[in-house]
C-alpha cells in the first residue's frame, strides 16, 4: 500500500514538472510592423533596431523616434494591437493583465478580444487609464496626460496621488470623450467632447492599424503568440475552424481588399443587459457587458 502511494506521488511530482512550467510561461507580444527608426532596450540589450516578428518580454523599452511608428500584437489573431506614435517611450510593465507605461508621446490601443477576466492599462507619470476591450489613446506630452475614447466601451481615468498611487475612484469616458490629468496628485479633468482634428488624428491612427491587420490576415499570416487564455469570443468556437476567429477576420479581409477603407472607425461591442466585474492590475471595474 505504501509503495503504491510512494509511485503515486513521485508520478504526480514529475507529471507537475512538465506541466506546470507551460502555465508559468511569461505572457509577451510581437511587433506586428514597424516603420522608421525604433529600437529596443532591456537589461540584456543597450539599443537595438526593432523588427517585424520580433516578440517582447515584461521590461522591455520602445522608443520610436521622427516620423515612425511600431504596431504590437497581444494576441496570434491580430485583435489586440496597439501603436506607438512617433517620438515616443514606453516599458512593457505586465502581460497579463497588460499594463503598458507610457514615458512620452502616444499610444493608441485597439483592443477587440482581450483575454477572459483580463483588463488593459496604459499608465503615465500621472494617470491610468484602464479598459476590459475598447479602442483609446493615451498621450504624455509636456508633463500633462491626455485620454480619448473611440468606442462604445467605458474608458477608466485614474489620477495618481502625490506618493505615485492610484487614486481611488476613477473619470469615465465615453465614446467621443476626453480628459486629462495637468500633473501628479490631480483628479482627472470633467469629461468633454473631442475636437474635429482629435477625431480625425485617431480615426488616422484606428485604420491604419486595421490596414496592417487585414494585409496579414489575407497573406496567411498569423503572429508567434501562443494564448494561454482562451478569449471570450472565442471560447465556445475555438475548435472549429468554420466558425473561429480566422475565418471571419480573413473573410472581411478578402472583402475589404476589393473596396475602398471605409471612413467608419472606433467600432467596439455594443452596449447590452448585464455588468460583471473584472479585475485589474490593482482594481475592480464594474463593466457593462
Amino acid at each position: 500500500m505504501k509503495r503504491g502511494l510512494v509511485r503515486f506521488f513521485l508520478a504526480l511530482i514529475f507529471f507537475g514538472s512538465l506541466v506546470f512550467p507551460a502555465f508559468a510561461e511569461e505572457f509577451y507580444c510581437e511587433v506586428m510592423d514597424v516603420q522608421g527608426a525604433v529600437t529596443l532596450t532591456n537589461e540584456s540589450v543597450s539599443s537595438q533596431a526593432l523588427k517585424e516578428g520580433d516578440v517582447l518580454k515584461i521590461n522591455d523599452v520602445v522608443q520610436v523616434g521622427a516620423n515612425s511608428y511600431a504596431d504590437l500584437a497581444y494576441d496570434r489573431d491580430w485583435n489586440n494591437v496597439t501603436r506607438v506614435e512617433e517620438n515616443s517611450k514606453i516599458q512593457i510593465r505586465a502581460l497579463y493583465p497588460t499594463t503598458v507605461l507610457l514615458e512620452a508621446g502616444g499610444v493608441y490601443a485597439k483592443l477587440k478580444s482581450l483575454p477572459r477576466d483580463s483588463s488593459f492599462e496604459v499608465q503615465t507619470p500621472t494617470a491610468i487609464a484602464s479598459v476590459r476591450g475598447t479602442e483609446y489613446r493615451t498621450t504624455f506630452e509636456q508633463g500633462e496626460t491626455q485620454i480619448y475614447n473611440l468606442s462604445d466601451s467605458n474608458v477608466y481615468v485614474f489620477g495618481l496621488d502625490s506618493s505615485g498611487q492610484r487614486q481611488a475612484s476613477p473619470v469615465i469616458i465615453h465614446r467621443s470623450e476626453k480628459t486629462g490629468v495637468a500633473k501628479l496628485g490631480q483628479t482627472p479633468l470633467v469629461p468633454r467632447p473631442m475636437e474635429a482634428n482629435e477625431l480625425e488624428r485617431a480615426e488616422h491612427f484606428g485604420q491604419g492599424i486595421e490596414n496592417k491587420v487585414n494585409e496579414n490576415i489575407a497573406r496567411g499570416h498569423f503572429g508567434k503568440t501562443r494564448p494561454n487564455h482562451r478569449n471570450e469570443s472565442d471560447s465556445e468556437n475555438a475548435e472549429d475552424p468554420a466558425v473561429g476567429p480566422h475565418s471571419e477576420r480573413k473573410k472581411r479581409a478578402d472583402h475589404e481588399s476589393h473596396h475602398e477603407p471605409s471612413s467608419q472607425w472606433g467600432q467596439s461591442q455594443g452596449r447590452g443587459g448585464g455588468q460583471r466585474v473584472v479585475r485589474t492590475n490593482n482594481t475592480q471595474i464594474r463593466q457593462t457587458k
